[in-house]
């Protein structure tokens, strides 16, 4: 259904009888905010785009701390991983596979494993730094990149280098678009579009806990997964697929075949879904 629908503006699904969820409510998450993403992380980020950025940092930080996240994370901190040398030999570089531990050597029951591990995730925020940077889609073709930083160096207790400080450049659109709906939008289009902001915030911390505690060029496999991309990996574990919010905001005229069916786009409108990453010629920026 989302590969489908994640390409309809709003105004589309409503002539398809889609409609709005009404009894939706504005955000009242009050958890703090996770450490790695507190506001001493942010450059050059004005109070008021970390503003509008707070409801779906809560969320994430509610993502990273679950218990199923930090099952994942403890896996990847640990450095749980082997090399896959068939793989290794036939697409030419190192490959590596992780796993979660299994119950005979973790007991997740216990849950001061659970909080060492958040505290563990929260130990490397001095090696992370967040940015807002204008048209990172349009550059980069993402709404957020998480790019090694090697002037900054993370070591182990023994003083051993083990990997890399991190930053996370998080497109300008994120704010304008926020803007825009807050503004021009319904409580459940808004809710739609911080839930996505949040998936990415969590997503792109993925890629950062692992520039700490690797220093290998290309991403480990996760379990029997086929794709070496340690976001998504951890989208299909929290939600046991990758996320598709999709539409946010109509700002021109939809074009529609004389059959109904919607043919393209006409006019500046904004279509977003968790799956930008790879299909982020959908979106449509609106400056």
């Amino acid at each position: 259904m989302s590969s489908v629908l994640d390409a309809y503006s709003t105004a589309e699904l409503e002539r398809f009888q889609y409609s709005e969820l009404e009894s939706a409510r504005p955000s009242n998450l009050t958890n703090a905010i996770h450490p790695v993403y507190s506001r001493s992380q942010w450059a050059d980020c004005p109070d008021e785009a970390y503003e509008l950025l707070t409801p779906s940092l809560r969320l994430a930080t509610q993502m990273i701390t679950s218990p199923t996240s930090l099952v994942f994370y403890d896996a990847l901190l640990k450095n749980h991983r082997r090399l896959l040398n068939e793989d290794t030999a036939r697409l030419g570089k190192n490959c590596y596979r992780f796993r979660t531990f299994d119950s005979d050597e973790r007991d997740y029951t216990d849950s001061q494993i659970l909080h060492g591990v958040s505290q563990d995730i929260a130990a490397l925020s001095p090696y992370i730094r967040c940015k807002l940077i204008p048209n990172v889609a349009r550059e980069s073709g993402y709404l957020a990149v998480t790019k090694r930083d090697m002037s900054v160096i993370v070591k182990s207790e023994t003083d051993w280098v083990v990997g890399t400080g991190s930053t996370i450049d998080v497109g300008m659109e994120f704010i304008t678009n926020l803007c825009r709906v807050r503004a021009q939008g319904s409580i459940s289009q808004l809710l739609r579009l911080q839930f996505c902001v949040a998936v990415t915030f969590a997503h792109e911390l993925v890629h950062a806990v692992n520039h700490a505690v690797s220093l290998e060029t290309y991403e480990p496999f996760f379990e029997d997964h086929r794709s070496s991309e340690l976001g998504l990996a951890w989208e299909q574990v929290i939600f046991e697929a990758e996320s598709f919010p999709w539409v946010i905001l109509t700002l021109g005229t939809p074009s529609v075949s004389s059959s109904g069916r919607p043919r393209g786009r006409r006019g500046v409108q904004i279509c977003w879904n968790g799956d930008y990453r790879r299909r982020h010629r959908r979106f449509t920026s609106c400056q």
